[in-house]
């Protein structure tokens, strides 16, 4: 089952300049997983050892945003689009 991702150009480095893979999974944990598969760099900066997402990253699935404490069970269908975005930091 496809399913788009789209990367920020900070981890897009990590992915050969790809900000858009194609993976296969029916959760977002099996997506991230099938992706770590073609692009093995980008785990340690998408998630700790312990493999929770980093909370300075935010997940969209079809345009929803998901808690951190739910996006990795999140269900995913053919064609869905699943956007990781790094949150903007100032003062």
């Amino acid at each position: 089952m496809p399913i788009t991702v789209e990367l920020p150009e900070a981890l897009a480095r990590h992915s050969g300049g790809k900000k858009q893979i194609t993976a296969s999974g029916t959760t977002v944990a099996q997506a991230l997983e099938n992706i770590w598969q073609s692009h093995p760099e980008l785990r340690s900066r998408v998630v700790d050892n312990s493999g929770r997402i980093y909370p300075y990253l935010v997940l969209f699935h079809n345009g929803r945003r998901l808690s951190l404490d739910e996006a990795t069970a999140t269900a995913l269908a053919d064609g869905d689009r699943l956007e990781i975005m790094t949150l903007a930091g100032g003062g």
